[in-house]
């Protein structure tokens, strides 16, 4: 991991359990990631993917919502590339947080910047890594309803910064993708 990504992690890990307060808790989060955009452009397809995560939410005094940190991975797999086209499968970390506003008892929405370092991989014929493989910035935005005490279903939708500059025959690409997911809290 980089070592940027993994400093970030710890400053946001340590700003967080510096001022929280009461409703403290850690979220599992588990589920399927689908490419939209960008990303479904260099996978060659829409579904197969996964993203996992760990977090911590919690109500910083005098706020008014609840803020979530997080740090996970997700990836998202490439169709077989053919002769006619290239594809490429994207895999990374990922850190962020979330602002929380809960409008009812068991719905939250939320949004929030991240930062992501993608693993791109060619497929097929001259395959291997491409790209920027550095820091890359993004933004998330979703929704989640709790059905059980400690349980949530949720979706959001992330879009991200992956290459600025035309490279390696690649244009500029934002990959975005939706995740559909099931989250446990302690």
């Amino acid at each position: 991991m980089n070592k940027r990504l993994t400093i970030l992690a710890l400053a946001l890990t340590g700003a967080t359990l510096a001022s929280a307060q009461g409703t403290d808790s850690f979220v599992i989060t588990g589920g399927l990631a689908f490419a939209q955009g960008n990303a479904q452009d260099l996978t060659g397809k829409v579904g197969g993917g996964f993203q996992a995560e760990v977090g911590y939410q919690f109500h910083p005094q005098d706020f008014g919502t609840d803020v979530r940190v997080y740090g996970g991975w997700t990836k998202l797999p490439a169709a077989t590339s053919t002769t006619e086209r290239t594809t490429y499968e994207l895999a990374g970390p990922h850190v962020g947080f979330d602002i929380v506003y809960a409008p009812w008892t068991r719905v939250q929405v939320f949004t929030g910047p991240s930062a992501h370092v993608w693993q791109v991989v060619r497929q097929g014929e001259g395959g291997g890594k491409v790209g920027d493989q550095g820091l890359k910035l993004g933004w998330r935005a979703g929704f989640s309803y709790r059905f059980a005490r400690a349980w949530e279903a949720g979706a959001a939708y992330t879009l991200t910064e992956w290459r600025s500059s035309p490279d390696d025959g690649i244009t500029p690409t934002r990959p975005a993708y939706l995740s559909l997911t099931v989250s446990y809290r302690f």
